[in-house]
């Protein structure tokens, strides 16, 4: 939840967290206006230059917004009759919440505005909410500070009572975080954990500037994103569920999900892939590199997509399909920005190569993975031939003592890289390959353990 407040606030798309009551929605929320705030601020992010770094605040306001307690006047403001300044008509009035913020702005402290309890609020304060969300103005034209951070907060609707819901059109405005546990045992030991227990790992992402170059160029590897779902989810297979950019079928699927309490889903919109361009870049922009982070986005986006899914398990392929595709956009971003050279081994050795290679696995492409460990087996059938022919003496009558100790160094090299072998996907060539490992292995061991 920290990690997709901050994607957030980078972005300016709207989160709505939905979960079952107790879960620490509210919790988290003062946790990162109290704790993580003060990791990511910098002066330029709120344009206030006369201000250095150190004379921030090191926290930020919270300020909350229940919207089953307020009407829409107290939301977006109301007209009172001034008949000392405006005596011959109505004078717009900002909502007393909004005046706290701007007291708390003209400090250098930025504001968190939390609105929660959405779905129990009536339908014209809703109205009210969504301009406030979306367009960040109110009824006088007064607009929210740009540092200021909303979120949005609420129940499932089988936690609520038969009238109160959300419409899909005003749910497709939001990135949709479902706000689960993962197993009750995780419940157990977060609930039970003290407040600096809480607080004391709390994840930092790095800060690169999102110039308008930056986000040209984010817009490109989020558009090849979108564009293979295209590709991959269109044409004469129905097997994988087909596209309808109508969402035709919006009505069963996504209000059934919603009415039933779990997780709900999102549809694709222009509105959504814009959202999608948007989060693509904060997230680039924050090194992030945790799938489950990257899973919550991609769901709360693109959701169900354009598609008609006949069983569960075609939705959960297409889910993870859309993640694979952004986690490896994300990958080809990074490498493209830093302008990083095709993958190459800078190490000579077998063991300083296979150190290499596990170094950089999870950042290179699967076909640079395929040609690094080529390039290795290679090398160590050549320095370790496996055939029964071969004798110790051929092999280690011409080294000197810095090559044995280089020839160790390389033979145990040879259990790490059967690690990494086993990290990738199966196939026959890998357990051919860790079979004749095992081979080497067993055949040399004893002579390297005595070997002078």
């Amino acid at each position: 939840m920290i990690a997709t407040i901050e994607i957030s606030r980078r972005s300016k798309v709207p989160m709505l967290y939905l979960g079952n009551p107790g879960v620490g929605k509210t919790t988290i929320v003062n946790m990162y206006a109290e704790y993580c705030y003060k990791q990511y601020k910098t002066p330029q992010q709120f344009h206030i230059e006369e201000i250095s770094s150190k004379d921030l605040a090191d926290k930020m306001h919270v300020e909350s917004v229940i919207g089953s307690a307020f009407d829409s006047s107290e939301i977006l403001g109301y007209m009172v009759n001034d008949s000392v300044k405006n005596p011959d008509f109505l004078t717009m009035k900002d909502p007393e919440w909004y005046h706290r913020i701007l007291q708390y702005e003209e400090k250098g402290i930025p504001s968190f505005l939390f609105i929660d309890e959405i779905p129990t609020t009536p339908k014209d304060v809703q109205g009210s909410l969504y301009r406030l969300i979306f367009e960040r103005v109110l009824n006088s034209g007064h607009t929210l500070p740009d540092d200021c951070i909303i979120v949005s907060a609420g129940n499932y609707k089988a936690n609520l009572p038969v009238m109160c819901d959300i419409t899909s059109p005003s749910l497709n405005r939001f990135c949709i975080i479902n706000f689960q546990p993962r197993s009750f045992k995780e419940l157990i030991l977060e609930a039970s954990q003290k407040k600096e227990d809480l607080t004391k790992d709390l994840p930092v992402f790095k800060t690169t500037e999102m110039t308008k170059d930056y986000c040209d160029k984010a817009l490109e590897y989020s558009t090849n994103v979108l564009l293979s779902i295209e590709e991959t989810y269109s044409g004469s297979d129905t097997s994988k569920g087909m596209m309808d950019c109508n969402n035709t079928n919006l009505a069963d699927v996504y209000d059934g999900d919603y009415a039933e309490g779990k997780a709900v889903y999102n549809f694709i919109s222009k509105r959504t892939i814009g959202y999608f361009h948007a989060c693509f870049a904060a997230m680039a922009s924050m090194g992030i590199k945790d799938k489950d982070v990257i899973g919550q986005i991609v769901d709360g986006l693109i959701g169900l997509g354009f598609n008609s899914f006949a069983e569960i398990k075609e939705l959960n392929a297409y889910r993870k399909f859309v993640k694979n595709q952004t986690i490896e956009a994300l990958k080809a971003f990074e490498k493209g920005k830093i302008e990083k050279e095709k993958f190459a081994f800078t190490e000579t050795t077998i063991a300083g190569k296979v150190e290499e290679l596990s170094l950089v696995r999870d950042e290179i492409t699967s076909s640079e993975t395929a040609d690094a460990v080529s390039e290795i087996i290679f090398e160590i059938v050549q320095k370790f031939p496996t055939s029964e022919e071969t004798g110790y003496d051929a092999i280690f009558k011409d080294l000197n003592n810095e090559k044995i100790a280089q020839m160790k160094a390389d033979f145990t090299a040879l259990e790490k890289f059967k690690l990494i072998l086993n990290d990738l996907p199966k196939s026959k060539d890998r357990e051919s390959t860790i079979s004749m490992l095992d081979l080497i292995i067993k055949k040399y061991k004893f002579y390297m353990l005595t070997a002078n």
